[in-house]
């Protein structure tokens, strides 16, 4: 086995292998590829081959792109082997830390022992023993691999940790001083800076540097007065040019735009007034400045960029940075030594102040956790604070009580909460919220985290004891300080690595791969299958896939004919092209699609099985009519036969006998298929009210989850879709049946039957649901009776991962559905705060 510097050896000296670059910014691309070879040479036969010894921890993608370097790469030939043993070697490297430290070192734990099988495997038919049999078949050297190829190893199997492996390897390779960000020296940028040179501010979300330009001037200059600021807007560049032509005549005078590309409009006119200053330089004052602020936008004039002096400006990571800012002893802080020192026989001043701005601090970071965080990603501003800090000061007036009520209401409400606009984002504030205003802040043993590193101030702290405490505060937040599970942290890690290889594929090469309808019948009361309401759902639904379908067949022909040069190839079509090649569904199929987070392979996998779905409900319908209409619309009877049979069936079809129950729908509703899943679940509850002559209006759900029995999921981790929709077996009496779902930050506990804390995944697939129509003042939603020890979590249940949709007129998301009330054994803050949630679709 070659040693790591010899492999870095083989490739040019600063280069990367070809083959291993790909492979890190393509290795799906790649493994779909090896797959489709493979299905093409074996008659199909994929899920055997490439499933054949997958770990139970390693989903079906992860599995593919780990065969894919066995059977690609000579460092990873013994990788799959390793992987299926599923040794305590792999157990190791699944909770290391400091992980690209950790793959430095050969592992050195106990081997596992070989099997018969291993040992047969290992033996030429010769019956001469391989050179490498006395070593456990379990055995992997990554110690042995190069410095880049650890880094594949992390992409493919611990993506979390791809971040920090980068670091490592810039680290090793070019010196930690690429990757420690130097703090913004304004004082150097203004002395290398000249009058005729702009000097430009790109600020990114939720930053600042106002306050950073005045400390400036007054060290510079002693005070502020010689700084004009306007932020531009409509109707300010008429007083923007005035001030430029102004300052630029008085002696040490400054002028600051701000936010730039909120004017696209002046732009034009600024291109030619900063073009001017080399032509005006002699009359120009030669301690004059100008600084501009703007966010990355194309209105800003490239020539004033290359003219510029520019510098990135980024909000505080993590609640220590906040905090910092919050406190900032150098006086531009929010909180000063006046504001921290007004107790003035206040009730725990101190305490409910840092509280406050640590709830601030928690709740923007909380962005960091996409959807798990907020379902729309909200910016709560400084001003936020400081209308809070203000409203503090005024309802603590009362040295004899606090107000508690009124705080939380204030602080939630209005203040914070006029910010959102998403019900279960309202509802997920003041949960928070509940956490930092509680009168067990005043409790000396008051903690906000069981390790009690976050803690409230001592009463009696000064603004410098609060700044040491801020400062001593790890630089890595702890999940639990906002609700969330270690998860979610990895959640967050994995989102930050493929934002990171996106950004880099964007700036590389495009990687390419080798009957009449019959009015006279009237039918009197309420019959199941003609006055359904699901049957206008199911032509809907047919009718959005029909038009999907349509696109989707009409852009691939005309792709095809621009590639043959027959008709030019637009933008769209360029656009569709750009897409397949990333594996990525194109924009253009999405305006016509369902709601959906996964890439091009799995989504065309995923429509396929909702076609099947919806395609094999059809067929049921329009067997269901025959057999009862058949005679009155004068169609002949013909033997009738299910598309999939029962399990315990062994023929191909099931032939439909004069005993067999028809039914019109399917026995089981897949949810995650429709495009629309509300308005199936408003025709479930129509039909209850047609049958039972209710308002509909009265109705809701209830809704009880299933004892697992049997499982849903086929080889290769596919959903069995048709055997479990159409499985012939006894139905409830009321409500229907809802699978395909699955728990986010959650997971259910089959014995208790109640919700508890997830393990290692984030993911957890939920049992068959139970949706029951009932009036609204039929009693609780929880079946369980009077003395039921459970709690009961109000569970939002989304379309995907992302949560985050089109607000609609009753304020809730597109893609949220419903609620679905769970029985818990923790209050339901907890879970609130963990973000818990239902999803129809995870990410591949």
């Amino acid at each position: 086995m070659k040693s790591s510097s010899e492999q870095e050896d083989s490739a040019p000296p600063g280069r990367l292998p070809e083959s291993e670059w790909e492979f890190f910014l393509h290795s799906l691309l790649l493994s779909n590829v090896m797959k489709k070879r493979i299905s093409a040479e074996n008659d199909g036969a994929t899920d055997e081959l490439l499933g054949r010894g997958a770990p139970e921890w390693l989903s079906g993608t992860t599995w593919q792109q780990c065969q894919y370097m066995s059977r690609h790469m000579e460092s990873f030939s013994a990788l799959c082997d390793s992987l299926s043993s599923g040794g305590q070697q792999w157990r190791e490297f699944r909770e290391a830390g400091e992980f690209y430290e950790y793959l430095s070192k050969p592992y050195t734990g106990p081997p596992d022992p070989l099997s018969q099988e291993d040992v047969e495997h290992r033996v030429d038919p010769g019956g001469a023993a391989d050179q490498e049999t006395s070593e456990p078949a379990a055995f992997f050297h990554w110690e042995a691999l190069t410095s880049f190829q650890k880094l594949l190893l992390m992409k493919v199997l611990r993506p979390e940790c791809l971040i920090s492996g980068v670091r490592g390897f810039i680290t090793e390779k070019m010196g930690a001083e690429y990757i420690q960000s130097r703090p913004l020296n304004l004082k150097q940028a203004l002395d290398e800076s000249s009058p005729s040179s702009p000097l430009i501010f790109i600020l990114s979300s939720g930053s600042d540097p106002t306050g950073q330009l005045e400390r400036l001037a007054l060290e510079t200059h002693g005070s502020t007065l010689h700084l004009d600021m306007i932020s531009l807007g409509r109707g300010q560049g008429v007083k923007a040019e005035e001030l430029i032509n102004k300052a630029r005549r008085l002696k040490g005078h400054w002028v600051f735009l701000q936010n730039c590309h909120l004017a696209a409009s002046f732009m034009p006119r600024l291109r030619e007034i900063v073009d001017g200053f080399k032509q005006q330089a002699e009359s120009t004052d030669p301690q004059f400045r100008l600084w501009l602020s703007s966010k990355s936008d194309e209105s800003l004039p490239v020539s004033i960029l290359q003219k510029g002096f520019k510098m990135a400006v980024e909000p505080p990571m993590g609640l220590k940075g906040r905090l910092l800012q919050t406190f900032d002893s150098s006086g531009s802080g929010l909180i000063t030594e006046k504001v921290f020192e007004k107790d003035n026989g206040r009730p725990a001043w101190k305490r409910l102040l840092f509280s406050l701005c640590l709830f601030n601090a928690v709740i923007n970071e909380r962005r960091k956790y996409g959807a798990l965080g907020w379902n729309i990603p909200y910016e709560f501003s400084l001003s936020d604070l400081e209308v809070s800090v203000q409203m503090l000061e005024m309802l603590t007036d009362n040295p004899r009580e606090i107000p508690w009520t009124a705080l939380h209401y204030l602080t939630g409400e209005v203040v914070y909460g006029g910010r959102v606009t998403d019900f279960w984002d309202r509802r997920c504030l003041l949960s928070i919220l509940d956490k930092f205003y509680t009168p067990d802040l005043l409790q000396d043993d008051c903690t906000f985290t069981v390790d009690q590193i976050y803690h409230p101030l001592p009463a009696d702290a000064r603004l410098q004891d609060c700044r040491d405490y801020v400062n001593s505060l790890p630089d890595t937040d702890n999940p639990e300080i906002f609700g969330m599970s270690p998860n979610a942290e990895r959640a967050y890690l994995v989102s930050q690595a493929n934002a990171f290889l996106d950004t880099i594929v964007r700036t590389q090469t495009r990687l390419s791969a080798d009957h009449p309808t019959h009015s006279r019948f009237l039918f009197a009361g309420y019959d199941s299958l003609i006055n359904s309401a699901l049957l206008t759902v199911l032509h809907q639904e047919i009718n959005r896939f029909n038009h999907l379908l349509s696109v989707l067949h009409s852009s691939l022909r005309a792709l095809q004919q621009a590639i043959r040069g027959e008709v030019l190839l637009n933008k769209g079509l360029e656009d569709v092209y750009k897409s397949l090649a990333s594996l990525k569904v194109p924009a253009l199929w999405q305006e016509c699609s369902y709601e959906s987070c996964k890439l091009l392979g799995s989504w065309v996998e995923d429509l396929a099985v909702r076609l099947e779905f919806f395609a094999l409900w059809s067929r049921r319908v329009m067997v269901c009519a025959q057999d009862r209409f058949g005679d009155q619309l004068g169609l002949q009877k013909t033997t009738l036969c299910y598309p999939r049979p029962n399990a315990a069936q062994t023929s191909d079809t099931l032939e439909v006998t004069a005993t067999t129950p028809l039914r019109e729908e399917p026995d089981s509703f897949w949810l995650p298929a429709f495009f629309f899943p509300q308005g199936f679940l408003t025709a479930v509850l129509q039909n209850y009210a047609r049958r039972t002559g209710v308002s509909v209006d009265s109705l809701t759900f209830k809704h009880q989850v299933l004892p697992i029995a049997g499982n849903l999921w086929g080889p290769n981790r596919s959903l069995r879709v048709g055997d479990v929709a159409f499985n012939e077996v006894s139905q409830p009496q009321e409500g229907i049946l809802v699978f395909g779902l699955f728990l986010d930050s959650v997971q259910w506990n089959p014995h208790l039957q109640v919700l508890e804390e997830c393990e290692q995944d984030r993911f957890y697939q939920l049992p068959q649901i139970l949706f029951i129509p009932h009036t609204v003042d039929a009693g609780s939603v929880n079946t369980a009776g009077e003395h039921n020890p459970f709690y009961t979590y109000e569970c939002p249940l989304y379309r995907t991962p992302q949560r985050a949709g089109t607000l609609t007129s009753s304020g809730h998301s597109t893609n949220f559905i419903t609620a679905v009330t769970l029985p818990s054994l923790c209050q339901p803050k907890h879970w609130i705060r963990r973000g818990a949630a239902l999803l129809c679709q995870i990410p591949d």
